[in-house]
């Protein structure tokens, strides 16, 4: 590799990445064929997890929250060490742990196993909304790929409780938010908001090198954004919150500037330093 072209170098790390992508789709394949929404890598975890299982003991409820959570206290026989369970009423969202190899691994330990065993979970204990979201074959960047290669469409695709990827947004902003903004009618007004807003919500919160840095990065591509905007309304965009606004702007084609001179440069250094 060090004796060989750009081009070269660049031929075999594509042809590596395609290669570890067609291995990777063959697995997902043989997977879904089977009917499976994990991996054999979690499944094994995962019945380790079962096996030793008889290991814990389920002490008892300690916290019960109605129509949302109950935690349990269980504790490793040998071992003596104690950790909390959740199950959630909620069936997307996953039960939870806090011992160190759940925090660690994200797969179903013992505890958790136990807390099923003792038919304290909400359904059966292998389940693929008992597993973390990271775990799922639907989580694959592949997945889609190789569902369409099967002909087939699983209905385990996302948590019901995760954001819709499809929300309207107008530059990022969601609509219904954008919609709740009022626009004041003179440029006066409309200045005097702004100023407020920067005024409490941002000088405050600006008090390390840090959130300086941050706040003058994203002021910064907050104005080019909005510059965008303005060259293409001038260009005869329309942008009419009610219609389907892309959240980029195709390239704006721009007018032509002139020619830069020395005294140009000084007076922006001049107006950069005052504002800094």
């Amino acid at each position: 590799m060090k004796q060989a072209t750009l081009v070269d170098a660049v031929e075999r790390i594509t042809g590596v990445v395609d290669d570890i992508e067609q291995k990777a789709l063959k697995t997902l394949r043989d997977l879904l064929s089977a009917g499976k929404h994990w991996s054999k890598f979690v499944d094994d975890a995962w019945n380790r997890s079962q096996l030793r299982s008889s290991e814990v003991s389920l002490l008892r409820e300690v916290e019960r929250c109605s129509d949302r959570f109950t935690k349990y206290l269980c504790r490793h026989n040998t071992s003596g060490t104690e950790h909390f369970v959740t199950v959630f009423d909620d069936r997307d969202m996953h039960p939870t742990c806090s011992c160190g190899y759940y925090l660690s691994k994200k797969i179903p330990c013992e505890g958790i196993c136990c807390v099923f065993n003792n038919q304290k979970g909400k359904g059966p204990l292998f389940d693929v909304k008992n597993l973390p979201f990271r775990w799922r074959l639907c989580s694959h960047p592949l997945y889609d790929v190789a569902q369409t290669q099967l002909g087939i469409r699983n209905e385990i695709t996302a948590p019901a409780h995760a954001p819709p990827s499809s929300m309207e947004t107008f530059f990022g902003v969601p609509k219904d938010v954008f919609n709740k903004v009022s626009y004041p009618k003179t440029d006066k007004s409309r200045y005097a908001q702004l100023y407020t807003i920067f005024k409490n919500n941002i000088i405050p919160r600006v008090k390390t090198q840090a959130t300086y840095k941050w706040a003058v990065c994203m002021l910064s591509k907050m104005s080019n954004m909005l510059e965008q905007m303005t060259l293409a309304s001038q260009g005869g965009e329309s942008f009419d919150i009610d219609s389907d606004v892309p959240c980029v702007l195709p390239p704006v084609q721009r007018k032509k500037s002139k020619r830069v001179t020395e005294s140009d440069l000084v007076n922006a250094a001049a107006i950069k330093s005052a504002v800094l």
